[in-house]
């Protein structure tokens, strides 16, 4: 399976945004996650399934209006699972690192 290399930006209007903290808005990690998550449904199609967020480490904090770029590399785990492991960064630094444990059922 390829390897995913894109980008997302949450926009400043996200729902997320008002609570997550005024004044000084950052994107909630479950929305980056998300959007990771997103990101490998749209590349791979079919019935993807999320089993489990196996680790997932923030390691900056992201404001909104912010290009944030993702690297997903798929490993083999179990028969129909795999195993997707993400890093993402903005403005050059490291935000976010992890992994979910997915399986793919292919559409005929």
């Amino acid at each position: 399976m390829n390897d995913i290399v894109t980008h997302f930006i949450v926009p400043h209007e996200h729902p997320s945004l008002p609570g997550h903290f005024p004044g000084h808005p950052i994107v909630p990690g479950v929305v980056l996650l998300d959007l990771v998550f997103g990101a490998i449904r749209t590349e791979l199609g079919g019935a993807t399934t999320l089993i489990a967020i196996v680790s997932a480490k923030f390691l900056r904090a992201v404001a909104p209006d912010t290009r944030v770029d993702v690297h997903i590399k798929f490993v083999a785990d179990e028969t129909g699972r795999w195993k997707a492991r993400f890093s993402a960064s903005h403005a050059n630094e490291p935000a976010l690192e992890g992994s979910f444990l997915i399986s793919i059922e292919r559409v005929a």
